[in-house]
């Protein structure tokens, strides 16, 4: 049954003779709502297999690295492809939201006699929430899109079938040192993207309105928590986790089919993520600063 018939159904009346003819003036006075309720049911049912094939997959690689049968040398040049390409757009987007953020909070603050705050502000700004989720973008943008891409070009090579005929597990040969380079070297990227931010945002507040380093070190160690930074990794290693599970779900279960599922399956992934780590942020910062 596809989604035409399940609204088909949920709309008609089977006790009448026209099944339809008790609703469909009501169609008629919301012409979009049938094509608003038909989109809410195929995202629902696409939403729902795509959770229950992350499941899947996870526990099979969770599986496969109980068994310690992870493939190392895959694992150590997925690591150097990220801490070489991933680590480099972490930077950018980590320096200019903090020099961003000092442009507009240092002068302000200066203005009202708060100089000594400019540093605190950073701190709650960079460690508890745009360090990890500017890195987590970044990955996505870099790492994500090229597992999912690479994959279903992979699959239109026939090398995934090659390694199959030689009873040897794709996944378990790619997959696992994605998933699990990616949820390990995130933090990483996380705490030196978030480091040159401070920096940056020390830079810009001294040269737009003249805070002094010493001034502001001080406040930010002052509002900066051991549990602070603790937490920051630790959304660091849930972004990357779910960046590079998704990426992978999705391209394993693209359907090769020359450019365009490359295109598809990479288009899926970033809206996907971009969706999972933004509703996550706000559940983990919900839970730890908020509950």
């Amino acid at each position: 049954m596809n989604v035409t018939d399940i609204v088909d159904t949920l709309v008609s009346d089977p006790l009448s003779p026209n099944p339809k003819g008790w609703i469909e003036p009501r169609w008629e006075w919301f012409p979009l709502s049938r094509q608003v309720w038909r989109g809410f049911m195929a995202t629902s049912n696409d939403l729902l297999i795509l959770t229950g094939q992350c499941l899947l997959l996870s526990l099979a690689l969770g599986g496969w690295l109980f068994k310690g049968r992870l493939h190392w040398r895959q694992w150590i040049q997925a690591m150097g492809f990220q801490a070489t390409d991933a680590l480099g757009m972490a930077l950018v987007l980590c320096v200019c939201t903090a020099m961003v953020i000092a442009l507009q909070v240092a002068p302000e603050m200066v203005r009202q006699g708060g100089e000594s705050y400019v540093g605190s502000l950073m701190s709650l700004a960079m460690v508890r929430e745009l360090a990890p989720i500017m890195t987590a973008l970044g990955v996505v943008a870099v790492v994500s899109t090229s597992y999912a891409s690479e994959w279903v070009s992979l699959t239109n090579d026939q090398q995934v079938d090659a390694l199959r005929a030689m009873h040897v597990s794709p996944e378990r040969y790619w997959l696992l040192p994605w998933v699990l380079s990616t949820t390990l070297m995130t933090p990483l990227l996380t705490l030196i993207g978030c480091i040159a931010g401070v920096w940056a945002g020390m830079g810009v507040s001294q040269a737009v309105a003249g805070v002094s380093p010493s001034l502001y070190w001080q406040g930010l160690w002052q509002q900066t928590a051991g549990a602070d930074v603790g937490w920051m990794l630790l959304k660091g290693l849930v972004f990357g986790f779910e960046a590079a599970l998704l990426a992978c779900t999705i391209g394993l279960h693209t359907t090769a089919n020359g450019a365009q599922s490359v295109g598809e399956a990479t288009t899926k992934t970033v809206v996907a993520c971009f969706v999972v780590v933004a509703t996550t942020d706000y559940l983990l910062t919900w839970m730890i600063y908020g509950g």
